[in-house]
């Protein structure tokens, strides 16, 4: 397990000892990272890591070996990244590798090193910094790549017609993205392209007029989505929508078009301990695990509807490292690992619930 660091480098996790292996930017040294400030992480088909810098570039790690190869950001080397800042990396289905920059996105040819191609969009406009600074990628069953940007809505990149299509809040348009503020991309098994927005709902995806259909808060129907500040979306095996909000968690049943908010509630132990859902993950049997700002660690029983809530204990060397939790991960042999926003990494394990 690899995780990264704002500015402590790149460490490496030995599940079966608890050991860790540090990689660290050394400025005598070009063979080590080219920076301690770690945006982005991405694991390739060919075993390969890549590590995006805030600062630095791009780097890329042999897992066997322990090199490091750098690749630089050069304005004047259009076979270099395009930015200093990487955000993001992608391998499609094609086995095209894409990386996502502070200053648009291209293709590196990993064979050579080389940028084949890149795309830095409508550089004379006024929102060009916002419409290049791309987040992440989402490839969709129909093979288009989707990008959200730092605040100019989503970007459709059709790869045969070598086409940029922007959808992005008009207010003069009932029927377009609510807010410019991506969050996450989901598809479900549809094949329906779910939006997340800070602060405009989720946004449902067409490929036929209106584009965008809205789920939005509306403050006389109860039956609606309890905020618009979305935070994570995540549909289980039965096919319910669970909705993140700020301070509320929704479960969105689509068949019946109903909702159910869950809250924190005081007065209740089995009640949610906090409702900003950031992170949700799900096991085989259906007990849902989520990730909460402030609220640690919930285990939900959907045959009950009760939660029970692991936090952070400073006296407790066992407990939760941090309650401000911002991913969860489950691995191949089903153990549970939650990243804090301050204070690292924690794996839960089930039976002692430690």
């Amino acid at each position: 397990m690899w995780v990264g660091t704002v500015d402590s480098g790149l460490n490496r996790l030995d599940p079966t000892t608890g050991t860790f292996t540090h990689y660290y930017h050394d400025p005598q040294d070009a063979s080590s990272l080219s920076s301690n400030g770690i945006k982005s992480i991405y694991l390739d088909s060919d075993g390969m890591l890549w590590v995006g810098t805030i600062d630095a570039g791009l780097n890329r790690l042999d897992p066997a070996s322990g090199e490091i190869t750098r690749y630089m950001s050069n304005p004047n080397d259009p076979n270099a990244p395009s930015d200093a800042s990487v955000h993001g990396m992608y391998e499609d289905r094609a086995g095209t590798f894409w990386v996502a920059t502070e200053n648009g996105f291209g293709v590196l040819d990993r064979a050579t090193g080389r940028f084949t191609s890149r795309y830095v969009i409508a550089p004379d406009r006024s929102d060009t910094a916002s419409l290049n600074a791309i987040d992440q990628f989402h490839e969709d069953s129909a093979g288009n790549l989707w990008l959200s940007t730092g605040g100019a809505g989503v970007l459709k990149f059709d790869r045969q017609q070598q086409q940029i299509v922007q959808y992005k809040n008009d207010p003069a348009n009932p029927y377009s993205l609510r807010n410019n503020f991506i969050s996450s991309f989901q598809e479900d098994p549809s094949g329906t392209l779910w939006v997340s927005t800070l602060g405009g709902g989720a946004n449902r995806f067409s490929t036929r007029p209106p584009k965008f259909a809205h789920y939005r808060h509306e403050a006389n129907n109860p039956n609606s989505v309890a905020d618009n500040f979305i935070l994570s979306i995540f549909e289980d095996q039965t096919g319910i929508v669970w909705i993140g909000n700020d301070r509320t968690l929704n479960r969105w049943d689509r068949r019946t078009d109903t909702w159910q908010v869950y809250r924190n509630d005081p007065d209740n132990p089995t009640s949610i301990s906090n409702g900003s859902v950031t992170a949700t993950q799900e096991d085989p049997d259906g007990t849902l695990w989520f990730g909460t700002f402030m609220g640690g660690l919930n285990r939900f029983d959907p045959q009950t509807g009760q939660f029970k809530a692991y936090r952070s204990d400073a006296n407790d060397p066992h407990s939760l490292s941090d309650d401000i939790v911002r991913s969860l991960y489950r691995d191949s042999k089903g153990v549970l690992w939650v990243g804090g926003w301050n204070n690292g990494l924690s794996r839960f394990d089930r039976t002692t619930e430690t």
